[in-house]
C-alpha cells in the first residue's frame, strides 16, 4: 500500500496501531472495504514535490 500511494502523490500518517488494526481486521473479514477506504483516505496526506 506504501509503494501505491507514494506512486500517487501522497503518503499515510498513520500510527503504527493503526495500521496493524487496519492490516488484520481486513484478514479476519472484520473490516470490508468501504471502512478500510474510509480509514486509507482519513489518513493520507500529499507528499511534498521533489
Amino acid at each position: 500500500m506504501v509503494a501505491f500511494l507514494w506512486i500517487n502523490g501522497v503518503r499515510h500518517d498513520m500510527t503504527t496501531d493503526v495500521g496493524f488494526d487496519l492490516v488484520i481486521g481486513v484478514a479476519e473479514g472484520g473490516i470490508g472495504l468501504e471502512r478500510a477506504a474510509a480509514t486509507i483516505d482519513a489518513h493520507t496526506v500529499e507528499r511534498a514535490a521533489q
